[in-house]
């Protein structure tokens, strides 16, 4: 919001001497079959295709991904049911405007309760941005002390305008005195309504769905971010967009194990390089840093999070989708994000980015 988001480089991926560790198996592998391919007699041709097939696995494709994950993504696509499903119900033993939701898709399902924030002009200029961000924050520490993970989704559309902001809660947590139960604007950010199932059509670029055709992208990566106001600016495009952020909490316990794992492997990966002989990298150090840092605050009481953005595209026909799409990724470019644009994985996001965040 008001304050400039102090985030490092996804820590979904394990990395070995900063290479994905699928990467670095795969390209082991594939230099030990293809030396034992070349330097012992008599072995087989397809040996060696083994060790070709292994090495290219291990190459850079797009989206950060490796050729493998290409390839994985690819046939996940082609065995899995091109059709979607999305339906949003009032449960049978929840009754009420305010008292819940059940969103249900590809046969998961998930009970938020839908709160809309009260928007009084532009936050970052009335300095509600960051009272309103603090209290964001409380929620969310609060949510650690749970016995379970817990998982909270905001999101924001652009209805004219206007913005439209929706929190979705899991659970019963409180909202921010900010916000007004509206349990029926879940529906709205899904694409359907109360009680209908909706159903959309999954391509290999883009999603097809009653009157309008979709995108969704995933932002990898705030390193770069140059202000505050990142996700803002991709709101207030020409294009038509709806912005999901979803924060999975951790329970404090395991939080606390994973911080401090975290800080030992980076200080004996740390250790191990400078008696190799090596020089500790600046980014390598920074790194170390951060991790400390949050190993500090976790111990202090806040909460550890899985972090996940999506953007979502919404265009009338594919030739407005392809500029919306190319204008969305030039601005996210332009300020310091770094996006994944979801090709072969638009089905699996699209349930992703749905509030109560489905398969997470």
């Amino acid at each position: 919001m008001s304050e400039a988001p102090r985030l490092g480089p996804a820590n979904a991926v394990v990395t070995w001497a900063g290479l994905a560790r699928h990467r670095v198996i795969l390209a082991l592998a594939g230099v030990g079959v293809l030396g034992d391919a070349l330097l012992r007699p008599g072995t087989p041709g397809w040996e060696v295709g083994v060790g070709v097939v292994l090495l290219a696995g291990a190459l850079p494709a797009d989206d950060a991904r490796s050729v493998a994950e290409w390839a994985g993504a690819a046939a996940s696509f082609l065995v899995r049911s091109r059709w979607i499903t999305v339906a949003v119900e009032h449960p049978s033993n929840i009754a009420g405007e305010g008292a819940g939701v059940s969103v249900t898709s590809a046969r998961a399902s998930v009970t938020v309760r839908g709160f809309e924030l009260e928007h009084r002009g532009r936050l970052e200029l009335s300095g509600e941005g960051a009272a309103l961000a603090r209290a964001l924050a409380d929620l969310v520490d609060s949510l650690a002390l749970a016995p379970s993970d817990q998982h909270v989704s905001w999101h924001v559309r652009r209805d004219g305008d206007e913005l439209v902001t929706l929190l979705a809660v899991r659970g019963a947590a409180a909202a921010p005195l900010t916000f007004r139960p509206r349990d029926a604007l879940v529906a709205w950010f899904a694409g359907t309504t109360v009680a209908e199932r909706t159903w959309l059509l999954e391509r290999w670029r883009y999603l097809r769905a009653p009157g309008e055709v979709l995108r969704v992208v995933r932002i990898r990566d705030f390193t770069a971010a140059r202000d505050a106001a990142v996700l803002d600016r991709l709101v207030w495009t020409s294009a038509r967009v709806s912005i999901a952020v979803h924060v999975a909490v951790e329970e404090a316990t395991r939080a606390r194990r994973l911080a401090e794992r975290a800080v030992h492997r980076s200080r004996s990966d740390a250790a191990i390089s400078r008696g190799a002989g090596f020089r500790e990298s600046a980014r390598a150090a920074s790194e170390t840093g951060r991790l400390a840092r949050r190993e500090s605050q976790i111990a202090a009481g806040r909460a550890l999070v899985r972090l996940g953005v999506y953007v979502t595209v919404h265009a009338a026909g594919l030739d407005e989708l392809r500029a919306s799409v190319a204008e969305v990724l030039e601005v996210a470019r332009a300020a310091g994000l770094r996006c994944e644009r979801g090709v072969g994985r638009q089905g699996p996001w699209h349930r992703y980015q749905l509030p109560g965040g489905l398969g997470w």
